[in-house]
């Protein structure tokens, strides 16, 4: 792959829309902070959805590192250009929930997140599809895919519009039906993760390891009205693993029959419905800065 001596070509692609902060001040931001001795590197931005899948794809051959700069739609589209491929996916979280930073460990300060991509660290990692499209965190039907809708189509974002728009969906969202690995499930939601939450430390799969070669499958079964403020607490103290009505299947590969057509999400978000969903692991599939 194409580079300068020993700096590292580097593409910084920047969603100006993404999540609650303001994106102005980045570029000055990674001139400051970002070592050239390391690094030769072009800023560019998305202008529309999908523009950044676009973006890394035109890249993806040009440099050996793509920066996402944005929220875990944005790091979705640019991460599902690269996987497969030797380029390394750089992420400087500035999302309502940044999931996949937050797994990884990636700090969520602009500055300290620059600088992080200054040690040159590398992992590889597992990589996921739902019927065929990529996913990095968690995939999901039922009261997570309603909640990814009731929150896309909120006029401001943020952790508090996210409690809010929960608790407000907690009150009249009924249970559906759904079947997998030779079972049927009256479940509260089907979640399938590769990484630990969805984002916000909101952990729906608390012992998940994104390069174990493995999904789970995370179901909360039908919860009593009384059991409510304990499923709540679980979930606060990271603990939904041993809640009751919890349940986590380690596969490879699983089908979700959903013939309610329930709401579906992917990495948070809202995506078309059906009433079959295929989830697949890719192991060892993506390159990321860690």
């Amino acid at each position: 792959m194409p580079s300068t001596g020993f700096m590292k070509k580097t593409l910084f692609i920047i969603n100006p829309i993404a999540g609650v902060e303001k994106k102005k001040n980045i570029p000055e931001l990674i001139k400051q902070y970002l070592d050239t001795n390391l690094f030769e590197y072009e800023i560019t931005s998305t202008k529309y959805a999908g523009h950044g899948k676009e973006l890394a794809q035109q890249a993806i051959n040009k440099y050996e590192l793509i920066v996402a700069v944005g929220g875990d739609g944005t790091i979705n589209e640019i991460a599902g250009a690269l996987v497969g491929s030797k380029t390394i996916l750089g992420i400087i979280p500035m999302g309502s929930g940044n999931g996949l930073a937050r797994h990884l460990k990636i700090p969520l300060n602009t500055v300290k997140a620059i600088k992080y991509l200054n040690d040159q660290r590398e992992s590889i990692i597992d990589t996921c599809t739902l019927n065929g499209q990529a996913f990095f965190c968690t995939a999901g039907v039922g009261f997570d895919g309603y909640i990814a809708k009731v929150f896309d189509e909120q006029s401001s974002r943020g952790l508090w519009t996210y409690v809010k728009c929960t608790i407000k969906a907690l009150k009249d969202y009924k249970p559906k039906t759904y079947k997998l690995k030779n079972k049927t499930v009256v479940a509260n939601l089907v979640t399938v993760a590769n990484a630990n939450q969805f984002g916000n430390d909101v952990l729906i799969s608390p012992l998940s390891n994104i390069q174990d070669g493995k999904l789970e499958v995370c179901i909360i079964r039908r919860v009593p009205s009384w059991s409510l403020v304990s499923l709540c607490f679980k979930i606060i103290t990271k603990k939904i693993h041993t809640f009751k009505y919890y349940e986590a299947i380690p596969v490879e590969e699983v089908t979700i029959e959903n013939p309610s057509q329930e709401f579906v999400h992917l990495d948070g978000e809202p995506i078309e419905t059906t009433s079959q969903l295929h989830f697949k692991v890719i192991p060892d599939s993506l390159h990321v800065s860690t």
